[in-house]
Parts: structure tokens; sequence; C-alpha cells
């Protein structure tokens, strides 16, 4: 499958950030926050960010930005990348709302960095069309790569 729409839900540093990428990827985003202003203050920070790039030889940021759109509420996508507050409970009713709102095909990732997988998938009736797509950061003192 290619993700040619996906629904990215939090727009603070790393859902704005993973917004930021798709879209630069060439994919339409649609970015939801339940705080107001959210959303436009990781437009802004991604104008500043993508400016800083296209003066090193990256993509316009008009053209960047053209591809990301502000959602009211969970959006119907190929596939959504939960980024929100490491709380079990908002992540599960994300989970839920998603599994109600998106296709049946579509993907649920979460970013969590410290929220049983199985757990979310366990909010939902598509266990096996669950991700996780976080990083774990590792200690430099303990030999990890960061």
């Amino acid at each position: 499958m290619r993700f040619e729409h996906v629904f990215v839900v939090g727009a603070g540093q790393m859902g704005g950030g993973i917004a930021q990428v798709v879209a630069a990827s060439g994919r339409q985003v649609s970015l939801y926050d339940s705080v107001a202003g959210a959303v436009e203050s990781a437009l802004e920070a991604m104008g500043r960010s993508l400016a800083k790039l296209a003066e090193k030889g990256g993509a316009d940021p008009n053209d960047v930005l053209a591809r990301v759109a502000s959602a009211d509420d969970l959006v119907p996508a190929d596939l959504m990348i939960e980024a929100v507050i490491e709380d079990a409970e908002i992540k599960k009713d994300i989970f839920r709302r998603a599994d109600e709102t998106l296709p049946p095909e579509a993907i649920l990732a979460s970013n969590t960095s410290s929220i049983p997988i199985t757990s979310l998938a366990a909010a939902t009736g598509r266990p096996g069309g669950i991700a996780a797509c976080a990083r774990r950061a590792r200690s430099r003192r303990r030999g990890g790569r960061g």
C-alpha cells in the first residue's frame, strides 16, 4: 500500500515534525490537535524550519506547506500516526475513534515510547493493522547510538 494521505494526530514538536517530513515526501497530510491554536503553531514552526532547509537547497516551503491541511477532528486517511502526550487513556480513545473513522485497510500507528502497542491495538477491532513508530533513545554512556 502506498500512503497518499497521512493523518497526524498531535501537532506538538513531534507531530509537527512528522507532518513536515511526510509532506516533504510528497504526500498529503491532515494535521489535528485538540488544543486550540496548536496546528497553527505547528504550521508556523514548519515554515521556519522549511525556510532554513530551502536556504540549503531544500524544497520550496510553500510547496511543502500546501500539502498540509488542518483537520477539525479525525479524518479518513491511508495511515494515521498518533503523536500525542504519553497518556494511555488518551491514546486508547484516539485509537478507538480512529478505528471507527479510518477505512479498514488503513494502518494506525503510534509514536508512543512507553505504552505497549498491544494495549492500543486492543482498543480497536484491527489488532493486526496497528504499528509502533517510535525510536527509543539509548544512552550514549551505555554504548547506544542515541
